[in-house]
């Protein structure tokens, strides 16, 4: 998903269908805050449960909880080694032994 929405933020991924399905918050109000200064995705409010799994909601949410670092890569290949680094780093796991 994470792939996805880089190629989707950076215009690699160009279809008339998603058009307006992601918006950044400058282009919903002028105001200048934090969340406008990092270029973070509009949320879209859904009142079910199915809704929080569609592309422009979940895909929002995935894109905005990543670091800047990540979302600023340059190329698809720097995108994908730093998320790679990201979700290994971030992956914790433990080993009981009898």
């Amino acid at each position: 998903m994470a792939v996805f929405m880089y190629k989707v933020v950076n215009n690699i991924i160009v279809s008339l269908k998603m058009g307006n399905m992601f918006d950044t918050l400058n282009m919903v109000h002028g105001i200048n805050t934090r969340a406008n200064m990092t270029h973070d995705l509009v949320v879209r409010h859904t009142r079910m449960q199915v809704g929080s799994r569609a592309v422009s909601i979940f895909g929002c949410v995935v894109w905005n909880s990543l670091p800047l670092d990540i979302r600023n890569a340059t190329t698809i290949l720097t995108f994908k080694n730093r998320y790679w680094k990201f979700k290994c780093s971030s992956f914790s796991y433990s080993v009981d032994f009898i």
